[in-house]
C-alpha cells in the first residue's frame, strides 16, 4: 500500500469489499478466490494489482518516448542503405 499515492490509498480504503473483489476479478483473478478473503487482504492485493498497472503505464510511456526518439534521430540523420559506401557496409557485417 506504500507504493500508492495518497489518492490511490484513499479511494481503496473507500471501496466496498464487493467493489474490490469485483476489481481483482477483472484483473484476472478468480472470483471464488477473492469470495472469503478478509477486506485487509483484499486492499493489498489490490494495491498490488494497481502499483503493476501504473508501473506498466510507465513502461509503456517510456518505450512510446524511446519510440519517438528514434523517430526524430531518423528525421535528422536520413542514412539509406543504398546510401552507404559498399565499404561501410563491409564493415557492418552486411
Amino acid at each position: 500500500m506504500d507504493r500508492l499515492g495518497e489518492q490511490q490509498r484513499s479511494a481503496l480504503a473507500k471501496a466496498s469489499d464487493t467493489r474490490l473483489r469485483a476489481r481483482l476479478a477483472q484483473a484476472g483473478y478468480q472470483s471464488r478466490d477473492v469470495e472469503g478473503l478478509e477486506r485487509p487482504r483484499l486492499i493489498e492485493m489490490m494495491a498490488a494489482v494497481i502499483a503493476a498497472e501504473v508501473a506498466g503505464v510507465v513502461r509503456a510511456e517510456a518505450a512510446v518516448a524511446a519510440e519517438s526518439d528514434l523517430e526524430d534521430t531518423r528525421e535528422m540523420f536520413p542514412i539509406r542503405n543504398e546510401q552507404l559506401s559498399p565499404r561501410c557496409l563491409s564493415r557492418n557485417g552486411s
